[in-house]
């Protein structure tokens, strides 16, 4: 079993699943805002997720810029850790605080 994690989708709006083995895995139901740091620690275990919809691809991203912890970002080709390293083109220059 799994929790899971429901985002919308940046091009649509449409919600999309992010499942994750990190928390209780009793089939919980999460917003970004709303899972646990359990949760959240596993939840690009199924990364890139693929909107039914439009056809793009997500990954979340942990980064803190004052405001939100956790953003969805679009997928590339680069591992998460190059995603969090803000190596991801064309993506609105979020960088890694902690860089």
């Amino acid at each position: 079993m799994f929790d899971s994690v429901f985002v919308p989708c940046t091009g649509c709006n449409q919600y999309l699943e992010f499942r994750s083995e990190g928390g209780s895995c009793q089939g919980n139901g999460y917003t970004i805002q709303s899972a646990p740091d359990a949760v959240m620690s596993d939840v690009n275990s199924t990364a890139p997720v693929t909107c039914p919809k439009c056809g793009n691809s997500f990954a979340i991203l942990e980064a803190w810029n004052g405001s939100s912890r956790y953003w969805i970002v679009p997928w590339a080709k680069q591992s998460v850790e190059n995603q969090r390293r803000g190596l991801v083109p064309g993506y609105m220059g979020l960088q890694d605080p902690t860089l």
